[in-house]
């Protein structure tokens, strides 16, 4: 079995001549000679975790909950680009209508949005999905109309949660911002 007789002469040099890292030969020291953990260590540690876990939690969920809405607020912005460049592509008039759980994507076969018999929904959009957030519009008709060269009316969607707001805006030019 080997000698601490060394290591303490090395400890009591280095601690007369680095004072100002005692600590890091303690430990040094100390993890040459044992192996494992004692109980109470290992329940400091434990105790430690947890108290970190219990402070991490509610930042954690604010977290959450402002990532479900942003992501809300993206999807929609992303929802609009789609639909005016769906417009300028096909040289025609593409529409975004909303209800209250809902907002339809739909191509204006005739170029007229305000019937709806011959409008074909392309695509319907689930606004109750979205857990913990409301959305809201301010469009004329509950609809945005994007025409052949990417015009539209002007409005915006409000997508929010107790404490996040998004606002998406689209200009008359079709110019869509999120802020």
């Amino acid at each position: 079995m080997e000698s601490t007789a060394g290591w303490n002469i090395l400890f009591e040099e280095v601690l007369m001549t680095k004072p100002e890292r005692p600590f890091r030969w303690l430990f040094l020291k100390r993890c040459g000679h044992s192996s494992g953990l004692t109980l109470t260590e290992l329940m400091v540690v434990i105790a430690i975790i947890g108290v970190m876990v219990l402070a991490a939690v509610p930042s954690l969920s604010a977290f959450v909950s402002r990532t479900r809405t942003k992501g809300a607020a993206q999807d929609l912005y992303f929802t609009l680009q789609q639909v005016r460049m769906n417009a300028i592509r096909s040289s025609g008039r593409w529409a975004l209508e909303f209800s209250t759980t809902s907002c339809r994507v739909i191509d204006c076969v005739d170029n007229d949005c305000t019937t709806t018999t011959d409008n074909q929904v392309v695509r319907t959009i689930d606004l109750t999905q979205y857990k913990g957030t409301s959305v809201s519009q301010n469009f004329s008709a509950n609809r945005i109309v994007f025409n052949a060269e990417g015009t539209s009316n002007a409005g915006s969607i409000t997508v929010q949660n107790p404490k996040d707001r998004f606002t998406i805006t689209v200009a008359s030019s079709g110019r869509i911002r999120m802020q």
